[in-house]
């Protein structure tokens, strides 16, 4: 038996290790579950988003099953992100065009000379 077990440690130890790759790039679509996850929020949250049309989603169930499996693009979560994201200046009307000024005299600069 000693025999056996030797034949065994040198025959592990002259074959090259075969390594597995590893995933090195991230993945290019997300659970619901992922995504909740990322944000903190619940996947009801998610699957509301989902739902409302608000974030882009496609479902890669069968059409036999009854339960969606939905998958979300990188680039949907990205395009969300930046619709929701409150210090996107460029979405944002300009002062003089809000609600709460439309209708109403906007102060006139004071005139000193």
């Amino acid at each position: 038996m000693k025999k056996h077990e030797s034949e065994k440690t040198t025959a592990i130890a002259t074959r090259p290790a075969k390594l597995v790759p590893l995933e090195t790039k991230p993945p290019t679509f997300l659970t619901p579950a992922e995504l909740a996850a990322i944000w903190r929020v619940s996947h009801d949250k998610v699957l509301e988003f989902i739902r409302t049309g608000e974030l882009a989603a496609f479902n890669v169930a069968s059409s036999r099953s009854r339960r969606p499996r939905f998958r979300i693009a990188l680039a949907a979560v990205t395009e969300f992100e930046a619709r929701r994201s409150a210090c996107d200046s460029a979405r944002r009307l300009p002062p003089a065009l809000t609600r709460r000024t439309v209708g109403k005299r906007l102060p006139q600069p004071h005139r000193y000379f």
